[in-house]
């Protein structure tokens, strides 16, 4: 039943009883103002799990409510626990690492990302001569020593391969990057980076089995 026609059929059987109540009450007391009233808090009270809520400004459940625990429709469904829907979207950047010849053993590649915790992966594909093309991520390019991430391509070979993956947590203001390295130096063909954001991270230990 719709909420207006509910109220409507109350307000009519109200009506109605308040108006043969006054036509039998010739020997009793008058009805009075707190009569009716009396008599309509029973009458809705009575219809009241049969009625319902069409709209509203805030309600637990609405078909159409600003805000709602439970509605069809809400001024504020685009957020979630205070988050706007464009946060609630897993985001991931992709950058192409440039190709070229590399003049020293050792070659860096930055990229501009926001602060906060990312999963990167990574390929590099190059051509070496005699040593073992080895790249790693640099969470923060003011701080060389650390490298996660590690990974080897073949010794000596053409269109070796290194790919490797790390979680890494980037300070405001800095940028993170790609160190490659090999003796004497390298020719890289080709390669891209990955950041795919992490909402939350939890850090943990593992445990040594076997011994």
């Amino acid at each position: 039943m719709k909420p207006q026609h509910s109220l409507l059929a109350v307000a009519a059987l109200v009506a109605a009883f308040a108006v043969g109540s006054a036509g039998t009450a010739v020997a009793g007391p008058a009805l009075t103002k707190a009569a009716v009233k009396k008599i309509a808090a029973k009458v809705v009270d009575k219809a009241a799990p049969d009625l319902s809520v069409a709209h509203a400004t805030s309600a637990d459940t609405a078909k159409t409510a600003t805000n709602a625990t439970n509605a069809t429709n809400a001024g504020n469904s685009d957020r979630l626990d205070n988050l706007d829907s464009s946060d609630l979207t897993t985001k991931a950047l992709t950058f192409t690492v440039p190709a070229g010849q590399s003049a020293a053993n050792s070659r860096l590649y930055l990229f501009t990302v926001p602060a906060g915790n990312w999963l990167v992966t990574y390929d590099v594909r190059a051509d070496v001569s005699t040593a073992t093309l080895t790249c790693a991520i640099q969470p923060n390019q003011n701080a060389p020593s650390t490298l996660v991430g590690h990974a080897f391509g073949a010794t000596g070979a053409t269109q070796t391969t290194a790919a490797g993956s790390a979680v890494i947590t980037t300070p405001a203001g800095a940028a993170p990057a790609l160190s490659c390295q090999a003796t004497p130096n390298f020719n890289l063909n080709a390669g891209s980076v990955t950041f795919t954001r992490i909402d939350a991270l939890t850090s943990g230990a593992g445990v040594l089995f076997g011994e």
